[in-house]
């Protein structure tokens, strides 16, 4: 799982094949977009291109469709070259995503700075996951 799919397609390629390289034994199957800025969401296409599904907050659902559907024909991007359809889970209050060796709760945590915001914990290794909350 990643967390947030940043800045570009170039940017969220390179962390995805990052982390394809230090768990080659452990795929990649979902980004979770902690909220729609362009600076945590701007690489989503390429997510999506990538196979991966996206989990959002239920408000982010309309927005992440259209940034998926959109036609890149200028410029194609990672999606233009590579078409995948959008796979999506939406979070309303609470998610809890296992994989038998690892646990990962999802939580709506709205703010100032947006309403449609997730944060992630991580039971067994006591860490929370907050980004641009506080």
């Amino acid at each position: 799982m990643l967390i947030d799919a940043p800045q570009s397609d170039a940017r969220t390629l390179a962390v995805i094949a990052k982390a394809r390289e230090l768990r080659p034994d452990k795929p990649l199957t979902h980004v979770v977009n902690s909220h729609h800025h362009f600076d945590h969401s701007g690489g989503i296409r390429a997510a999506v291109a990538e196979g991966l599904t996206v989990i959002t907050h239920h408000g982010n659902a309309a927005f992440i469709e259209d940034v998926v559907k959109r036609p890149h024909t200028r410029v194609p991007d990672a999606l233009s070259k590579n078409l995948k359809p959008l796979k999506i889970e939406t979070v309303v209050g609470e998610k809890v995503i296992t994989d038998g060796t690892m646990t990962v709760h999802l939580y709506d945590a709205p703010s100032e700075h947006s309403e449609t915001m997730l944060m992630a914990y991580l039971p067994r290794e006591r860490a929370l996951i907050v980004i641009d909350l506080y």
